[in-house]
């Protein structure tokens, strides 16, 4: 006889098959069979809740709890049948991964889709599918003779033969999940110990056609069976119409009744009405009328919640703090608490919200073992001997398993990405590397460098030996089997089983249980996927890129399965797939529009239009995204109705990008049926400053010190609180334990920029060397920048991590030497810039940039073709400015007498600018200029400096500190005059600016090559200030196109060139004042001045391009930080001051 169980949620169906069994082995806890078919998710639980109804009576022998799957499993295995290896869903995706690389030439349609990532799966879900169904190779491609539509016909070709060949690569060999299933069919037969059994079958909507034959089987050999589907009244007309709430069931119903009549099995039917689940008006309100029409409204909506919350954030921390409420006012365990979500934002932000309040939590969804730190080091050590790269190398090193410290791995990644190693033959050269990043010149390597080098080789020959002896042994391996047994051999020699046992204890020292079981459990799981890979293609010749794109399809699809480790907890669990029928109290997060209900799935590999096709051609598949979008209402009814008195509905108001987002119908609906009152709707937004609100948020200590912080800083910006923060306050102040906490929390509330200053002691003993503030003049320049960024620079030593790259410093300090070294062997010659002809001028320009470019950053422009045109650019750059400064020198009258000539303490340097400072310290300032020109009398001198970039020299600028490089050079020459052979009234003719770069030009109309060089003339003319005097201006520039001074036609000086010339009286008042400006900046120096106070003039800042705005925590909007504001004066006040 079969027993038709049915009823709507909450009637206790489940309960019934339990206590039915129950009172079988009461009655003989001996005799037949007692089995109990689930879902595969929900046996666990089910097995357990068996378990402690069994608990006084002594247990039982004799009943079994399985899914489909385990049951087959336990009749083969009684049975025979279990012979052939067993071919897991890894295992199969694995196989088909190696299908798809030997079939792939032979793809039309799904040719580019098998190179899409998840492609395996997509294939292996479709596949499964057919099997269940019943649908062979030869039927599928049978039923593409007749089609139409090419990219169909060819789509279902691809797929039969994929199929084909993944079904003869399994034939006789191993069984697969829908394999085993027709098998045991098949046992069940001649399973005499399955006679007179008796059978529950609970939680299923419907059955396929594979698990109809499983039971179709039982059936005839059971002595009586009993079925439960969630439908309230079978009889009901409405049931039988495809959008009913309960049409599945009723189909499912109309199924099993006519195999009983076919079996000659006589059918009841048991009806449960009452709803013995839900003790408040809300649960009952919602089970009985929320899914059907027409809508009806309830007397009471006690045992329900409403709750927006502005973003998912802010909603999970509600979650969290209700919970604890409920457990500590309402006397709720933690076990009667579930949690659904259906977007997978939710999973992490929910674990570490949960964790962060301290509430034991367990997650019934499986873990991806793609993210565990073995899986990527068996993805990446393949790749690294394949390829021998930075990337995957140290995506290797930084697994963990290898024998060196992070704080190794981190110098050896800084010294590869500086000097851009790669590639087999460096990595496992048996010489020592020697790159260094040096100057131009040569120079031995100093002690610590030399120490340094050596650190790094022994580094990379640690971390680099045991990928060398992979490499060596796969490159002999001769098959699949051969590679897999290497690869275990390489994680022993790692002690990979020994780190994951040290991991695991240190999880359950730190109480995180699941880590710990999940560290415990990846070991056995990547032996059985060793297994399997070995299994299913051991015997097979794969080049190493092959066997990594099947080893990663593996790797993507394992998942690691684990029981709760405790009793005690709060369930997180899908929407979809969950056993929290009976919890007390339940959680559904993300109720938004478009989710609740969903919009439709991706439909995979096989359309909805497909199967409707199929379906025609006599092919029966499932009904595909529509038939689960008929289905959605059903799933929102099961998780509406899983508690038994409170019911918590949220949603977010808007996304983590800040999009919003609309709540769902379902809400609407809710509000229709249900009187709430205004407690039960809570908004939970970013400024929610309300005393019920903020009470609500007390619940741990740790997080109390969070909100009491937010509480003050609103009294603090609003002058309102609740009062009872105070008591907060005074509590967690009597409480010694929390001092650290809460000081700590609440120093960023009253923040205030630190009086930051060293010691004069300190700051002398940092900045000075040998009895003196030693240091080009860029160093000055950065102190008036900002004080903290000098600091950082020159006392902290701070400097970004550099990479093998060519940046515009780089290209700056080529075009510099270039255009000293051109000037130094004109000068060597004895020779004027124009006295060298065009011809000359390329061949020696192409020879100096060619022998620079050799020795540059260990080759770098030889490294690749892509640098080999930079460096062909480059040198066209410099013959372009070369050319420009021949031109020029048979325009001027000044002679160079010196190429990037050097002030300092080296042997054919000028003498340094030496400064007494207060407290008997000193300055000695060096540098070196680029360029020094000369007129014929030896009295007037002209300073050159060659910028890659733009520049010019702006009065306001110089006044304030920021720009004091060309003045400088100025003093320095003056200060030796005698060593340049000057005369000793020496006078600055002018500084100026000499660009080495390539200009673009637009233009709106069309221009001739004279128009072009003209234009291109005037942009290259060099910025700066030269000497009011119109004869010797012309003397510098005869011909006016070379410098920015023009003339009238009378003779004299245009007004529009008044920004760049200088009285000899403003020269000698600008060098006076750079005296003082360079001993007051010394002084501030040493006195300690570290304070994050960046200039702002107009709208440049310091902070702009400044690569320690990371670490100052400069911040205007926190008491104390502000900008050195400037004064915007126009060029002749800011003067007016300087001559005064």
């Amino acid at each position: 006889m079969l027993e038709f169980i049915i009823g709507a949620t909450g009637t206790g169906k489940t309960d019934r098959c339990l206590h039915d069994i129950k009172d079988r082995l009461a009655a003989a806890p001996e005799g037949r069979s007692l089995f109990f078919i689930l879902p595969e998710h929900m046996t666990f639980e089910t097995e357990r809740k068996l378990a402690v109804l069994m608990n006084n009576e002594g247990g039982f022998s004799r009943a079994f709890v399985f899914g489909f799957r385990r049951l087959c499993q336990y009749i083969l295995n009684k049975n025979g049948g279990a012979i052939k290896p067993h071919l897991t869903e890894t295992g199969k995706k694995l196989l088909l991964a190696r299908v798809i690389l030997e079939c792939r030439d032979k793809l039309s349609a799904l040719a580019k889709a098998s190179y899409q990532r998840n492609f395996t799966s997509f294939l292996c879900a479709a596949i499964e599918e057919l099997k269940t169904y019943g649908i062979t190779p030869e039927s599928l491609l049978e039923a593409t003779a007749d089609i139409s539509d090419e990219t169909l016909r060819q789509k279902l070709t691809d797929i039969a033969l994929l199929y084909d060949n993944f079904s003869s690569a399994i034939d006789n060999r191993y069984n697969d999940n829908e394999d085993m299933l027709a098998l045991a069919t098949q046992k069940i037969t001649s399973a005499d110990w399955l006679t007179n059994c008796e059978i529950w079958i609970d939680g299923f909507t419907f059955f396929n056609p594979q698990e109809q034959a499983i039971l179709t089987a039982l059936f005839k050999c059971a002595h009586s069976i009993h079925v439960t589907l969630c439908i309230d009244d079978i009889e009901h007309n409405a049931n039988s119409e495809e959008t009913a709430l309960f049409h599945r069931q009723y189909l499912t119903f109309k199924e099993i009744n006519l195999l009983c009549r076919q079996l000659n099995i006589e059918t009841k039917i048991t009806r449960l009405s009452i709803p013995y689940r839900f003790s408040k008006p809300a649960q009952k309100a919602i089970a009985g009328n929320m899914f059907f029409f027409p809508l009806q409204k309830a007397e009471s909506a006690d045992g329900i919640i409403i709750a927006e919350a502005a973003n998912r954030r802010l909603e999970a921390e509600a979650v969290a703090i209700d919970i604890l409420r409920l457990c500590r006012d309402k006397g709720y365990a933690y076990s009667e608490i579930g949690i659904i979500t259906r977007e997978k934002e939710y999973d992490r932000l929910l674990q570490a919200v949960l964790q962060d309040y301290q509430i034991p939590f367990f997650s019934d969804s499986k873990r991806l073992f793609i993210h565990h730190p073995l899986a990527e080091l068996l993805r990446s050590c393949l790749e690294a001997v394949r390829t021998w790269q930075y990337e995957p190398l140290l995506r290797c090193f930084k697994t963990d398993f290898f024998p060196a410290t992070r704080d190794d791995i981190d110098m050896l990644e800084n010294y590869i990405l500086e000097f851009g190693i790669k590639g087999k033959k460096r990595w496992l050269s048996a010489e020592d590397w020697q790159y260094c990043r040096r100057p131009l010149t040569d120079q031995p390597l100093s002690i610590e460098e030399t120490a340094y080098l050596e650190k790094i080789n022994s580094i990379r020959r640690q971390l680099i030996a045991p990928l060398q002896q992979l490499s060596e042994e796969l490159h002999a391996a001769e098959n699949v089997r051969a590679v897999t047994q290497i690869l275990y051999q390489f994680m022993l020699d790692l002690n990979v089983p020994e780190k994951l046992s040290l991991w695991q204890k240190q999880a359950e020292n730190s109480g995180e249980l699941v880590l710990a079981k999940e560290q415990q459990q990846i070991w056995q799981d990547i032996i059985d996927f060793m297994d399997q890979i070995v299994e299913t293609c051991g015997d097979d010749e794969l080049t190493l890129k092959e066997y990594a794109e099947v080893l990663n399809d593996g790797l993507e699809s394992l998942q690691i399965a684990l029981i709760p480790p405790g009793l005690d907890y709060v369930t997180i669990a899908s929407f979809e797939q969950n056993n929290l029928e009976n919890k007390t109290a339940v959680y559904i997060l993300g109720a938004n529009e478009g989710i609740m209900p969903r919009r439709s799935k991706s439909e995979g590999l096989l359309s909805d239009a497909d199967r409707l096709y199929l379906s025609q051609a006599g092919l029966r598949l499932s009904g595909g995204t529509n038939e689960d979008n008929f289905f959605e209402k059903f799933l929102l009814y099961k998780a509406f109705t899983l508690s038994r008195s409170y019911l918590w509905i949220s949603y977010p108001l808007s996304d983590a990008d800040g999009a919003s987002l609309n709540r769902s119908p379902l809400i609407d609906r809710l509000h229709f049926m249900l009187p709430f009152e205004k407690k039960q709707l809570l908004s939970i937004l970013l400024e929610n400053y309300s005393t019920e609100n903020e009470k609500r948020r007390v619940v741990t200590t740790r997080r109390s010190i969070s909100y009491l912080t937010a509480a003050l800083r609103q009294y603090r910006e609003k002058q309102t609180i609740a009062n009872f923060w105070f008591d907060v306050y005074n509590w967690l102040l009597a409480e010694e334990t929390y001092h650290r906490y809460l000081f700590t929390s609440l120093s960023g509330l009253f923040a205030h920029a630190p009086d930051s200053a060293l010691s004069t002691v300190a700051a002398a003993r940092l900045y000075m060397k040998k009895g003196a503030l030693q240091g080009s003049v860029t160093r000055f320049e950065e102190f008036h920048n900002c004080p903290f960024k000098h600091f950082a620079r020159y006392a902290l030593n701070l400097a970004e991590r550099p990479e093998f790259n060519f940046s515009a410093p780089d290209r700056g300090i080529l075009l510099h030497e270039t255009m000293r070294t051109f000037g130094e062997i004109l000068l060597s010659q004895k020779k004027r810039w124009n006295d060298i002809s065009p011809e000359e001028r390329h061949d020696l320009c192409q020879h100096i940039v060619s022998s620079l470019a050799d020795r540059l950053q260990n080759k770098i422009l030889l490294s690749s073709k892509q640098y080999q045109h930079l460096t062909k650019r480059i040198t066209k750059t410099a013959e372009q400015a070369i050319d420009r400064l021949c031109e020029f020198a048979g325009h001027s009258a000044f002679t160079t007498i010196a190429m990037e000539k050097a002030f300092g303490y080296g042997k054919t340097s000028l003498p340094p600018l030496i400064y007494d400072l207060k407290d008997g310290h000193k300055i000695d300032i060096s540098g070196q200029i680029d360029r020094i020109d000369i007129d014929e009398s030896g009295r007037y001198f002209l300073i050159i400096d060659y910028k890659s970039g733009n520049a010019y020299i702006n009065i306001a600028e110089v006044y304030y500190g920021l720009k004091l490089q060309l003045l400088t050079y100025i003093l320095a020459v003056r200060n030796c005059s005698t060593g340049l052979n000057l005369a000793t009234d020496t006078v600055p003719a002018g500084i100026l600016y000499c660009f080495l770069k390539s200009s673009l030009l637009t233009f709106a109309k069309e221009m001739s090559e004279t128009q072009i060089k003209t234009e291109l003339a005037k942009q290259m003319r060099m910025s700066g200030w030269v000497l009011l005097d119109p004869e010797l201006i012309k003397k510098i520039d005869d011909s006016s196109s070379f410098i920015k001074v023009r003339f009238n036609k009378d003779g004299s000086i245009s007004k529009t060139s008044r920004c760049s010339i200088k009285s000899e009286e403003e020269f000698d008042a600008l060098l006076k004042y750079m005296d003082d400006l360079l001993v007051d900046t010394g002084n501030s120096i040493l006195a300690g001045k570290i304070t994050p106070e960046p200039y702002k003039l107009k709208q440049k800042t310091a902070c702009t391009f400044c690569p320690y705005i990371s670490i100052c925590r400069f911040d205007t909007t926190v008491s104390g930080y502000k900008y050195n504001e400037l004064p915007n004066d126009n060029d002749d006040l800011i003067m007016q001051k300087i001559l005064t």
